[in-house]
């Protein structure tokens, strides 16, 4: 039932006005002045207004500038002004203040029900524009989070037998370089399309939503079991990994997702959103297609979050510091340089691993600054030990993909050099294997800007199987590391022998130099020294160390030797 509150001074008018607005099916509230009016509309909440516009203290004009003000929940509501013929221009100016409508007195009531049944046709019409507005997204015109919510919040009115699918898309990728908003947004509406293909083919009552750029949300309907929202799953990956063409260009991008399959449990719909964004964040961080939501990763979804807090604060409370793994000429034993490796001593756990909170550095995008503190540290050490030791010291220091991506890079690498005092040709780049699939022409640019500066640049974990050898022709790095992974077992797999061997006489014939990682035994050394594998680092040799340690084994012996 419609509400209307009716207010008007006169109080004959008012209860004729309310009784025949009642027999036409609406529930009507009175009021005899603007302050009775106020308080009934912030109880009642009525869907249209009808107000005499001359009253004893405030006007009605002054009621509807207080409600437009100060009552934001109310400015969707019609208002439809009261007056004496003689007040025109009263009504003129309650119309430019955001009345609706207006009715002179004395009321001819046909009238009066023809206009509340027009304002609150336009009303409705305007509701669920709002709403349309409020659910759904601009770019792709899918629904939005909202709009997810209120469906799922539906759907568990009836059933559980559904699984909820969020898929994030990961490091667009372009022959050209980085896309534009425009361009982003066409891509983001092909992947709609694919998503809304896949749900069409597969069940009617399958929903596709977006919950932010780059996130999309899949409502697999009637499933019976995980097993089935997997095959959804890798179908997705499948179709929406394919090459897209957006500016004539070819474009790529990685797909990881999270699944809940929320079948048994009474959950709201908020909650089983976020339970497949914490999935999916999983699957980022493992670097895997797809995760299936598990009760723990909640706890360590918490406990990341809390590192990744302790981490934006880590550089500037000074808990970084650097650790240095010698590389010597392998037949020689002669130091040839040492490779910097970042070490987080947390205040409040201690020593974190690496490989616990540099992929979310790079996530965040920490690891920008981080990686330059780095870069400049290394490279003053290195230059001071040159200084000291009065020899030549090659500093290796490892780039992530999107330090590497930076548009003034070079800029950094050529300031860092400068403030240090260090030549270019000591300092070696280490980028792995990964970033060669950012196969376009501003990274193939970057590198040759930074090999024209005068630095070196490495690539790391060869052989690890993300290579393009096409790549690697068309741009000349000065050295390769083979991973550890192969160098591990060469004394006891002939096959490994042979791959060692094949990437090593493949690397000089693109006239690289070779660092062979993880060497650990005499053996190892000797099968690459017939390698002709130039430089070694392992265990071997030494482990990261602190500078001074480094110094007083490699450099003080070295010097007096």
């Amino acid at each position: 039932m419609t509400r209307i509150l009716c207010v008007d001074d006169e109080d004959d008018l008012r209860v004729e006005i309310a009784e025949e607005l009642r027999s036409d099916g609406h529930e009507v509230f009175e009021a005899r002045n603007v302050s009775e009016g106020l308080y009934i509309m912030n109880q009642a909440a009525p869907d249209l207004v009808l107000c005499d516009i001359t009253m004893p203290g405030k006007s009605g004009h002054d009621m509807l500038k207080d409600v437009r003000e100060n009552y934001p929940q109310h400015n969707g509501i019609p208002f439809l002004f009261l007056s004496a013929l003689a007040g025109q221009s009263d009504m003129i100016c309650g119309l430019k203040m955001g009345a609706d409508d207006y009715l002179s007195k004395p009321v001819d009531f046909e009238t009066l029900k023809m206009k509340v049944h027009s304002s609150l046709r336009l009303r409705d019409v305007y509701i669920k524009q709002i709403d349309h507005i409020s659910t759904t997204d601009q770019g792709t015109g899918l629904p939005n989070r909202y709009g997810a919510e209120k469906h799922i919040s539906l759907a568990l009115e009836n059933t559980n037998n559904f699984a909820i699918i969020c898929i994030g898309l990961d490091e667009f990728k372009q022959a050209g370089g980085a896309l534009s908003h425009i361009e982003e947004t066409f891509l983001l509406n092909q992947t709609s399309d694919r998503l809304l293909k896949i749900a069409n083919d597969r069940d009617p009552d399958d929903y596709v939503a977006i919950l932010e750029n780059g996130t999309f949300l899949y409502v697999a309907a009637n499933i019976s079991s995980s097993a089935f929202a997997e095959l959804i799953v890798r179908q997705a990956i499948d179709e929406l990994e394919k090459p897209s063409k957006v500016s004539d260009q070819v474009t790529h991008v990685s797909v990881h997702i999270g699944i809940h399959f929320p079948q048994g449990t009474a959950k709201s719909a908020t909650s089983l959103i976020d339970s497949a964004m914490i999935a999916l964040a999983q699957a980022r961080q493992e670097n895997v297609g797809y995760r299936l939501y598990r009760s723990d990763m909640k706890t360590r979804a918490r406990s990341t979050m809390k590192l990744k807090t302790s981490l934006r604060r880590a550089l500037e409370k000074e808990e970084f510091f650097i650790e240095y793994q010698p590389q010597v000429e392998t037949g020689s034993g002669v130091l040839v340089g040492a490779e910097a490796l970042l070490r987080w001593r947390s205040a409040e756990r201690g020593i974190i691993p690496p490989d616990h909170f540099i992929p979310l550095a790079e996530q965040s995008r920490d690891i920008i600054p981080i990686g330059r503190w780095v870069l400049e540290t290394a490279i003053a050490q290195a230059a001071a030990w040159q200084r000291q030791h009065n020899r030549g010291m090659q500093i290796a220091v490892n780039f992530s993909s999107c330090q590497f991506q930076q548009g003034d890079i070079v800029n950094i690498v050529s300031d860092a050099l400068d403030a240090g005092n260090l030549a270019p040709e000591f300092l070696e780049i280490e980028i792995t294997e990964r970033m060669l699939l950012l196969d376009d022409a501003n990274t193939i640019s970057t590198i040759h800007a930074l090999l024209e500066l005068g630095v070196r640049l490495s690539i790391d974990d060869f052989g690890t199987g993300y290579s393009s050898l096409g790549f690697l022709k068309k741009t000349p790095f000065t050295t390769v590391k083979i991973d550890r992974s192969f160098v591990e077992n060469i004394t006891t797999s002939n096959r490994d022998t042979v791959l060692v061997d094949t990437l090593i006489k493949m690397s000089h014939d693109l006239g690289m130099v070779v660092v062979a990682e993880g060497v650990e035994t005499e053996g190892q050394k000797d099968i690459l020294r017939q390698q002709n594998c130039e430089m070694i680092q392992g265990f071997l040799i030494g482990r990261p160390m602190k500078p001074d340690n480094f110094e007083k084994i490699f450099l003080k012996a070295s010097d007096a030797a």
